[in-house]
């Protein structure tokens, strides 16, 4: 770019990409960089051939062998996507977002050895819906606090999230530094984590006007460790109002 027409890629057969690292001169394989109005479109598959790649000594700590990137990106939607990675395989985050504004992931199935969503600084007005997760680790906010001036996360909502078989649920995570950090108006609904749910080390403190925090659980029984405020599953979840005639 600079393009602001309308760009339509359409993909129907199998993109590979080389192996071999030293085979690429910059750690890009497909970029698509200022433009507006882009469509990528049909039932095409690029193929990393990660099983191979990411067994390539190194590969965990090189930029060539990393996740899928949307960086510095306003109001694009990844819907009917299948993103596939080897659950043994390294630092292969599914899906990263980072300093973007309208983001929507619909639809989507993501398999990976990392996170299956990671929302980076500078994100806000997200909308992860009707995911599936697994084999991976979960959708992280975070790691918040890693880096100075970090831009704040806003307005994320996920919502009919599945995850099987992964080591995590939903997170968000700080950094133990004293960089600042923060994020607001964060929405988890109807996440299904089919096995092993654990609520550990959670440490809410809410200072606006409706509070303080509260930890409610419906139709789960969680396993409980280290520090809970508040404490979990301790507040009662409002009975839904009757309908008369």
């Amino acid at each position: 770019g600079p393009c602001k027409a309308l760009i339509v890629l359409q993909v129907e057969g199998t993109v590979k990409v080389p192996i071999d690292p030293s085979a690429f001169k910059e750690p890009k394989w497909i970029a698509f960089n200022r433009i507006e109005n882009f469509k990528l479109s049909s039932g095409g598959v690029f193929d990393s051939q990660g099983t191979t790649a990411y067994k390539r000594e190194g590969c965990e700590k090189h930029d060539y062998c990393d996740s899928l990137p949307i960086i510095m990106c306003k109001n694009i939607t990844f819907e009917h996507f299948i993103v596939y990675t080897p659950g043994e395989s390294p630092n292969t985050d599914g899906i990263h977002i980072g300093k973007s504004n309208g983001v929507n992931v619909l639809n989507t199935e993501i398999k990976t050895g990392d996170d299956c969503v990671l929302i980076g600084d500078g994100s806000k007005n997200l909308v992860i819906n009707g995911v599936t997760c697994g084999p991976g680790h979960d959708i992280s906010i975070g790691n918040l606090e890693l880096f100075k001036n970090e831009e704040p996360v806003h307005r994320v909502t996920v919502k009919n999230y599945t995850m099987t078989n992964t080591s995590n649920g939903v997170r968000i995570k700080g950094w133990p530094s004293a960089e600042p950090g923060t994020c607001s108006n964060i929405h988890f609904e109807d996440i299904l984590h089919c096995e092993n749910f654990e609520l550990a080390n959670i440490e809410i403190t809410y200072s606006g006007p409706t509070g303080p925090a509260v930890s409610q659980c419906l139709k789960v029984k969680p396993k409980v460790s280290g520090k809970q405020n508040p404490a979990a599953c301790s507040a009662p979840i409002p009975a839904k109002p009757t309908l008369t005639a």
